[in-house]
């Protein structure tokens, strides 16, 4: 039998085959469906026009909103009552609301599990790679389409393998990892590939670290974003009360066949940034120049979790942040604001002037709170800098990691972390 990537298992096994061909059509069941209110009214449209009266799958599905949560504007409240009677409609039992947190820490919290075979009405899907699951984006016909049917198909993905050696420098993070990344493949450069994980660095990395690197890859074109299962995966599964089944796809073959190979040593990597307009526009922090800041923002799915919110905090704690700075900080889940509040992490950032909001997408997302006027600059931990995104098309959005991002608040400009004395 040839040797078969990790995605290629995945879907083989899925498809109840060997082995399937790069390129190959297959249909597979899903085995969880994400549905937010970010583009559910697209969704309950397309079921409409279906003229379907009752789900396949409703067991299969959990929905929540993070995108307009909670609603800022009578518009977006009535939106969300619309979206309640659907839910309620299809009888889908799995129904989060606005109690967890963002989608896709809620569903790596609580939900996701290796080998699974996952679609999500949200390009960051790919998150869940991160825990060997092939799980991806859908638009609103295509998570319809798996909504009534259960299953879907997929194009066999070519791969591109990332190795990783080293281990990350002091205040240099996985958000530096996956920006230097970017900025080799560029937006376009993973299009419809896995992009999957190897190397000796990759057990280096937490499972948070993973995380944000799996869900970044969706800025490349990833279909899906795959880590090896390790040690590491275990033990979050087992804290998470969902154990590790044995007999599981727990990497690619070695010598599998790949589109493209891509080596980074972490040991040697900077504090990167993305520069406006785009993810992929990315430089070191030290080559972006003089950037005078006027938010910074720290949150999101990409780096809303409780070690992204330490590394910030260990940085803020103690200083006085620049006072033209406005600081707003949003975990990503319930969870992660419980783990801030035991540990002493949200009173360091409420001591630092920080606006803390509830647990959703906030600004990155540009539905809610927190938004940019003409001309003002934000550094920020979200998962997009695209024009316009967070509020005025005047405004400029910088990406980086927690740790930059508290550095620049405290100097009011952007700043590499290690320049702090």
């Amino acid at each position: 039998m040839k040797k078969q990537t990790m995605a290629q298992k995945l879907l083989a096994r899925a498809a109840g085959r060997d082995e399937v061909r790069v390129g190959e059509i297959v249909e597979v069941a899903v085995d969880r469906i994400l549905i937010h209110e970010g583009i559910g009214w697209g969704i309950a449209d397309v079921i409409k026009e279906m003229g379907v009266t009752k789900l396949g799958v409703p067991d299969k599905i959990v929905a929540l909103f993070d995108h307009y949560a909670p609603p800022a504007t009578e518009a977006t409240a009535n939106f969300h009552a619309l979206c309640r009677r659907f839910i309620a409609d299809f009888e889908i039992k799995e129904f989060l609301d606005m109690r967890k947190g963002i989608c896709h820490q809620v569903m790596v919290e609580d939900y996701v599990n290796p080998g699974e075979i996952i679609v999500g009405c949200d390009s960051h899907t790919t998150t869940y790679g991160a825990l060997g699951s092939f799980a991806t984006g859908f638009g609103s016909t295509d998570t319809a389409l798996a909504m009534v049917e259960g299953k879907a198909w997929f194009k066999v993905p070519e791969t591109i393998r990332i190795e990783f050696t080293g281990e990350l420098p002091p205040l240099v993070g996985a958000k530096d990892v996956v920006l230097e990344l970017l900025g080799l493949l560029k937006a376009d450069g993973a299009g419809y590939a896995s992009c999957e994980f190897a190397g000796p660095g990759v057990r280096s990395l937490t499972m948070a670290d993973r995380f944000c690197i799996s869900n970044l890859c969706a800025e490349m074109g990833a279909k899906v974003a795959l880590m090896p299962l390790d040690e590491r995966t275990a033990e979050f599964l087992q804290a998470a009360g969902r154990p590790m089944q044995s007999g599981l796809v727990t990497a690619g073959d070695p010598g599998a066949d790949c589109k493209r190979e891509v080596k980074l040593d972490l040991s040697r990597l900077t504090p990167r940034v993305a520069r406006p307009h785009s993810p992929d526009n990315v430089c070191s922090v030290a080559e972006a120049g003089a950037v005078e800041v006027d938010q910074v923002f720290i949150g999101s799915c990409s780096n809303g979790r409780i070690e992204d919110m330490r590394a910030a905090a260990a940085i803020l704690k103690g200083r006085q942040p620049n006072p033209k700075v406005r600081i707003i900080v949003i975990p990503a889940s319930h969870s992660v604001m419980k783990a801030m509040a035991a540990e002493g992490i949200l009173q360091t950032f409420l001591e630092a002037g920080a606006v803390v909001g509830p647990p959703s997408c906030g600004p990155c997302f540009g539905g809610s709170f927190g938004l940019l006027a003409a001309g003002e600059v934000c550094v920020s931990t979200s998962t997009r800098n695209f024009l316009g995104r967070m509020g005025s098309k005047q405004a400029k959005v910088y990406m980086v990691s927690p740790e930059t991002a508290a550095a620049s608040a405290l100097t009011g400009r952007l700043t590499d972390p290690r320049d702090l004395t």
